[in-house]
């Protein structure tokens, strides 16, 4: 199974959705979605772009290029934390891109 297929299959899982449910919302056939999962077929481009927008994560992401999704991580901390805490986690995340860029965010 490639880092595609495992990935997709994670999502909908984590999202609590069978196959069948999937590929109507991505307007595939559940045997097109089946084989992306099994790593026998390839979605072309605008089925991957698809799924990324519908997963709210990048395709690098979805291709196994990152190891983490920023966005998708931060869509899961903000349903499960206080709007104050995404707040502090937000202003990290800009102090490390400040010390890594040498410059400051605005």
């Amino acid at each position: 199974m490639s880092g595609f297929s495992q990935r997709l299959v994670q999502l909908r899982l984590d999202q609590g959705l069978t196959q069948e449910q999937l590929a109507q919302r991505l307007f595939v056939s559940r045997t097109a979605l089946g084989q992306y999962e099994r790593g026998e077929r390839e979605p072309n481009l605008e089925i991957l772009v698809r799924i990324a927008e519908y997963f709210n994560v990048s395709v690098d992401y979805l291709l196994g290029r990152t190891e983490y999704d920023l966005f998708f991580m931060l869509d899961r901390l903000e349903n499960a934390l206080s709007k104050e805490k995404m707040i502090n986690i937000i202003d990290i995340i800009n102090y490390a891109l400040q010390k890594r860029s040498g410059r400051r965010l605005e």
